[in-house]
């Protein structure tokens, strides 16, 4: 049930609405029920949700708004434009970013979202990162965020 504008894969609690999970939230939840860390492994999505919304401030609003579509990364990265009409936020306490044009929110994992994932496996020596679909990021941007941050970390 989408009961409200919701991030859907933050590493962390929002910091624009209360309640919710994030993965830092469920990892803690696990691994307090007696799951080894190195056997968890979070995951990062390859495309968002939509939502019609109404207000100033959309993340958390649980009235007035209704779910629209799935979209591909590849598709997403194209409203970045500035013509677009949509501007990008970060929900810096969830390490989110989201699109909103005063009508619709689009709720997304990106490379920064992606690479700070990729820090958090490593911080808290989980098994690691999967992520949701591999198609829906046509240029690799977030395959290659993925993989420099773990390069990264390697070094």
């Amino acid at each position: 049930e989408w009961d409200r504008v919701t991030h859907h894969s933050n590493l962390c609690p929002s910091g624009e609405y209360a309640g919710g999970w994030s993965a830092e939230q469920t990892v803690d939840a696990y691994h307090a029920g007696g799951i080894d860390t190195e056997k968890l492994v979070i995951g990062g999505a390859f495309y968002g949700h939509s939502y019609d919304v109404t207000g100033d401030h959309p993340l958390g609003q649980t009235e007035n708004f209704r779910r629209g579509k799935n979209l591909r990364y590849s598709h997403i990265r194209t409203l970045f434009a500035e013509d677009s009409g949509y501007r990008l936020y970060r929900d810096e306490a969830a390490r989110a970013p989201y699109l909103y044009n005063g009508e619709h929110i689009i709720i997304f994992d990106d490379a920064q979202a992606l690479a700070d994932k990729v820090n958090f496996v490593y911080d808290r020596g989980l098994g690691g990162i999967m992520f949701w679909e591999f198609n829906e990021d046509d240029s690799g941007e977030l395959v290659a965020a993925i993989a420099g941050a773990a390069k990264k970390r390697e070094l």
